[in-house]
This record gives C-alpha cells, structure tokens and sequence, in this order.
C-alpha cells in the first residue's frame, strides 16, 4: 500500500527588524523593547557609531539574510543630529527609516518624564534627565528608567510628536515604539 505524502506549508519566517545605532544607549533601548514585546519579530542591533552608509546596510542584511530579504523586514538607523554634518549625511541614506534626536538619544527618556520645548544642548539634556533619574548612566537601563518607560511611554509618544521631526528638540524614536506597540496588537487580535 502507498503512503499519500502530505506536503508541509512552508515555514514561517518572522519579519526582521534591523536596528542600526549610533551608539550603546540606543542599542540599549532597542534591546530593551525586544524584551518588554515578546512579539513574532526578529530585532537585530548593530552599533556603527557615525560610520553608516548604504554600503553598510546592505552588506549587514546580505550577511544576516543571506540575500534573502523579505518585503516585511524593516530597517531602522537610530541616531543623534547633534552633528550637522553627520544630520545631512544620514538623510542621504536611502535603505532605511530614520530614527533621529535632536540633540541625543537621552531626549527621547526625558520626554518619558516631562515635556521639552526649548533648544537644549546635548549636556543639558541629560543633567535634566538626571534631575529624574539621579541614577542615569549612558548606554545602561537601571530599574527606575526601565519604570518610566514602561509607564509613561504614551506620554513620551505624544511629547515626541508635539515636538515635530527637526530642529532642536526632536525625537522620532516614538515610530519605532509605535511600530512594535502595533505589531503587538496584532498578536493579540
């Protein structure tokens, strides 16, 4: 007697989310939503400091996806435009979607405690992020920031928004929360 063979749907493969940053504090965060949405997406960090390009971007996914990328994987390039050189060279980049502060990273975690309207240097933001969480240290997220975060984030989202996509504040990092916020919807619906 022969077997009737059943053919087995392809596997699945969860989307990839490439998350180029600048430095430790916004691979910090990016990990961290990882972590906070345990959702059927693949976050993968890579740390280039201010050496991205598209060359970079593409090398890295070719390495990662062996050239198969899917139309649901996304790129992201999370950075500070403090530098304006480096702010124009950034725009320049067309395989990704910007993430940007305005004038660094730790803006996006004061905004999780307060709104920031006035022109502020990079310095300033975080001795005022340090009035709230007298603990702070660049790159690691102790318990209380882990508190704000989780807490305030929808405050932060709509602060960021107020504030515009350019000048000084700003802070688009909210997309990237809002992104992983939806994808997790949708794995509850």
């Amino acid at each position: 007697m022969s077997r009737i063979r059943i053919d087995n749907p392809k596997r699945k493969i969860n989307p990839l989310y490439l998350v180029f940053c600048e430095g430790v504090t916004e691979e910090s965060y990016a990990k961290y939503l990882r972590s906070k949405f345990r959702i059927p997406i693949e976050i993968r960090t890579k740390v280039t400091g201010q050496s991205i390009t598209d060359k970079v971007i593409t090398n890295h996914v070719k390495e990662i996806r062996k050239g198969a990328y899917s139309e649901l994987d996304k790129c992201y390039l999370m950075y500070d435009l403090d530098s304006p050189e480096f702010s124009d060279r950034l725009r320049e980049i067309t395989k990704g979607i910007i993430l940007a502060s305005n004038p660094c990273f730790e803006l996006w975690y004061l905004l999780h405690y307060c709104s920031q309207r006035s022109y502020i240097t990079s310095d300033k933001c975080k001795q005022e992020l340090k009035k709230y969480n007298t603990s702070y240290e660049k790159g690691k997220l102790n318990q209380q920031l882990k508190v704000s975060l989780d807490t305030h984030l929808t405050a932060a989202i709509l602060r960021a928004k107020e504030l515009g996509e350019s000048g000084n504040p700003s802070s688009t990092i909210y997309k990237f929360a809002e992104e992983i916020i939806e994808r997790d919807k949708e794995r509850h619906h």
